[in-house]
């Protein structure tokens, strides 16, 4: 299946990775970073260098651009949640880099600087408007139903899938001049259903139904989408797929080099030792929110179960 292939390349990746660093060490590659304001910085950096090395660097030729401290700001893949800690290298940026290609078009080893007020796509839900430092994953029209129950009334709008949020717009047109949308989705963990009740009753073919949490979105409930043709309904749960598997994958990515961290790996009961069912919960929230924990900062010994039951 796509999904065994896309687990199978990842697991490559990260076996790579050991007999990789080495080899990488020495080569420059070309890393572009998307700053806050909305500016790339381009930079040519050895493998061997570090991501501290990197802030510094991006610092020193556009700090009016980070919006907030030098040391404030994170990086993370342009495309997904993958965060990178001031002592990883660029080597390892090049040796995960591929397991995560396809989604989105961007020049390979692009990072997007994130400031503390950009997390969650906050900014972008408030202004109701696209951003246009962030990536773009999938855009077009579909029809979205005014009943829940699939059987209402249908409307051609146009939707784009950016970072975490699906933006809906009455018209193309609005979204070309730049006006606000009409409403917002939160994509963090929502999932297409295939097998809601509505699709079985709608009124058109190529239906799925997104249900939407409180503070999810600008209405919560069941939204009910069709696409006008097969491949466009693949298209767009294709992308949604991939999306959530990526993210699944960036979070045991952003987690695991922690617990190497001060030996925390050779924890008794690591993987085995059920964490707090209510911190867990809190933290998968954060996640789901698009607001990533700084693992690296939160895991410590009387935590650590919490995170790997994350």
């Amino acid at each position: 299946s796509k999904a065994s292939k896309r687990t199978y390349s990842l697991a490559q990746s990260l076996i790579w990775w050991y007999t990789f660093m080495s080899d990488t060490d020495d080569t420059q590659f070309r890393i572009r970073v998307y700053l806050p304001t909305g500016y790339t910085c381009t930079l040519n950096l050895f493998g061997k260098a570090t991501f501290a090395e990197l802030r510094e660097q991006c610092w020193q030729k556009k700090s009016k651009d980070f919006g907030c401290q030098k040391a404030e700001a994170r990086f993370r893949l342009y495309t997904t949640g993958l965060y990178f800690s001031d002592t990883q290298s660029i080597s390892y940026l090049v040796s995960i880099y591929p397991a995560f290609e396809g989604l989105g078009t961007v020049d390979r080893y692009s990072l997007l600087l994130e400031s503390p007020p950009e997390k969650g796509d906050r900014i972008m839900r408030e202004k109701m408007k696209v951003d246009g430092k962030k990536p773009i994953f999938w855009q077009g029209h579909l029809l979205k139903c005014s009943k829940a129950t699939g059987r209402g009334f249908w409307k051609k709008q146009y939707m784009i899938f950016q970072n975490q949020t699906l933006m809906i717009y009455q018209k193309q047109e609005e979204f070309t001049k730049g006006k606000k949308a009409s409403k917002y989705i939160a994509m963090g963990a929502i999932i297409p259903q295939l097998d809601h009740h509505a699709c079985q009753t709608a009124s058109k073919k190529f239906v799925l139904a997104f249900d939407i949490p409180a503070g999810q979105g600008t209405k919560t409930g069941i939204c009910v989408i069709a696409a006008e043709s097969e491949a466009v309904f693949r298209s767009f749960v294709g992308i949604i797929t991939k999306f959530i598997f990526f993210k699944k994958c960036a979070m045991v990515l952003n987690i695991l080099p922690s617990l190497y961290r001060e030996s925390f790996a050779k924890k008794e009961g690591l993987f085995r030792i059920a964490g707090d069912a209510s911190r867990i919960n809190e933290y998968q929230q954060h996640i789901n929110r698009g607001v990533i924990p700084d693992f690296d900062a939160l895991i410590r010994d009387d935590s650590v179960h919490i995170f790997t039951g994350l």
